[in-house]
Order: C-alpha cells, then structure tokens, then sequence
C-alpha cells in the first residue's frame, strides 16, 4: 500500500546516502524495481551480481575504508569466512538452498559464519528448521 511505499522509499533514501552501505542487485530485474526506492541515478549505479561477490569488490570496498576486520568486529566474529545475505529469510530466496549447502562446507570442516540479516521477525518453526542443519553459532539471522 502507499504507506509501505513511503516508509520503504524514505528508508532507501537515507540507506543510498551512507557510504559505507553498497548495494548490490541479483538480477537486472531487481535492480530497476530498486529506482523506486533509491531514486533513478542511484539505482542505475548498482551493480549486478548474479552469483556471487567479485573478489575485486571486496578490495574495492577496503580501499574506501570498509575493512574486512571492522565487519568481523561489528558481528562478533573471530575466525573463519564471513558470508553475509540481506534480505527476507523466506523460501523463494533460496534459505534452505542455503542451508543445505552451508551444511555440507561445516561437514567438510570449513570455518564460517553465515549471517542473514533481515528486517523481518524468524518464526519459531524457521528456527527450528534452521536448527536442523546442526551449524550452530555459525549460522545468524
């Protein structure tokens, strides 16, 4: 309704005017519904990402002043790879495509955490679920 669009349009604005906030589409799609809320120019400058975070990127965002030590420090986090998603925690996103396969890396032994953020409250079964996987702390919503 147009009250969600305006709460989502003032959020965008003010999150597009932070320069340590990047914001990456998964598809051209995404990224032209982004205008709407971003504004045209904004939008037009976010890149597509499609499957996965060019290394290049990264370097790019520590020469801005984002380093990889702030991020682990803000979430707590000590060893291991950081994966970071935002967005709904929700079924058409892929969360138990995820799931799955961040519980195959912890049975290969790989150190990680995986952090979702979303704005939106996890139900007690999604939790649940989540719990199935056996990640433990390595897996944050």
């Amino acid at each position: 309704n147009w009250l969600r669009d305006l709460v989502w349009i003032s959020k965008g604005q003010i999150v597009s005017r932070r320069s340590l906030i990047r914001h990456l589409a998964s598809n051209r799609e995404a990224r032209a519904s982004l205008r709407r809320f971003l504004g045209g120019r904004t939008a037009a400058q976010i890149p597509v990402t499609y499957t996965g975070i060019d290394p290049d990127e990264i370097d790019a965002m520590e020469s801005q002043g984002i380093s990889r030590e702030a991020i682990r420090y803000r979430f707590g986090i000590s060893t291991g790879v950081l994966v970071v998603s935002v967005g709904q925690f929700i079924e058409r996103k892929g969360c138990w495509v995820v799931g799955a396969a961040l519980k195959e890396l912890a049975e290969q032994g790989v150190q990680f955490t995986f952090l979702w953020l979303s704005t939106s409250e996890i139900s007690e079964e999604i939790r649940s679920r989540v719990g199935n996987y056996g990640l433990g702390s390595s897996f944050q919503v």
